[in-house]
């Protein structure tokens, strides 16, 4: 699955959506805020993947079952007819 890209966040960007100046909050704790920020959103996405990932494994697993349960049925179901037959 292709990375996804995250939206360019400037340290001016920050500070005006929280209402601090660069006199309350220095650029590097801007910067950390923002990292922490990216890599969460990552992180997040990273469980999402994986469990959606999970779950279609699942679902195929299932399938997988379905047929082979209904194959073996209907040999069952073949293997008595001809018993009857004999």
């Amino acid at each position: 699955m292709p990375e996804q890209a995250l939206a360019s966040v400037s340290v001016d960007d920050v500070r005006d959506v929280i209402n601090v100046s660069s006199a309350e909050v220095p650029d590097a704790k801007v910067l950390k805020m923002i990292k922490r920020a990216e890599v969460t959103f990552l992180l997040n996405n990273e469980v999402r993947n994986f469990i959606h990932e999970r779950d279609f494994q699942l679902q195929l697993s299932s399938i997988h079952w379905l047929i082979h349960l209904s194959f073996s049925l209907i040999l069952d179901s073949k293997q008595q007819d001809n018993e009857a037959h004999l």
